[in-house]
């Protein structure tokens, strides 16, 4: 399908769709960004899941690989934990204090500060 194509967007979505039918996983899609979340105190049961996810999503279901540059991991509460090893196809994912989910800073402590911080800054350059 030629990029551009009207039809383009209605093929993909039928595609990717058919992901949430072969896999039994957290799992938020929007447009063709997916987001796999773990939720558990237990960091090797997140490391074991977010693992076993990407083998079934990537490499069984779609024959796909997906961008680990841009894979992150966001600890909600507690204290930020850098030494956090996780590893997906010897490839560690980077541990964050606050990560951008379709436009929205989302910090660990669901403050929304870095958020409201950008757009009050947009909203205060714009009115001069």
């Amino acid at each position: 399908m030629p990029s551009g194509s009207a039809f383009g967007p209605l093929l993909w979505n039928i595609y990717q769709n058919v992901l949430t039918y072969h896999i039994d996983v957290n799992l938020h899609m929007h447009a063709d960004d997916h987001q796999f979340y773990t939720l558990s105190s237990d960091i090797e049961v997140v490391n074991d899941n977010q693992t076993q996810t990407y083998n079934r999503c990537f490499r069984v279901v779609y024959f796909l690989k997906g961008n680990l540059d841009k894979y992150r991991i966001l600890m909600l509460g507690g204290k930020l934990d850098n030494n956090i090893n996780i590893v997906i196809e010897y490839k560690a994912v980077t541990s964050t204090d606050c990560l951008e989910l379709l436009g929205v800073s989302i910090d660990r402590h669901l403050r929304f500060v870095k958020h409201v911080l950008k757009y009050n800054l947009q909203e205060k350059q714009s009115a001069i």
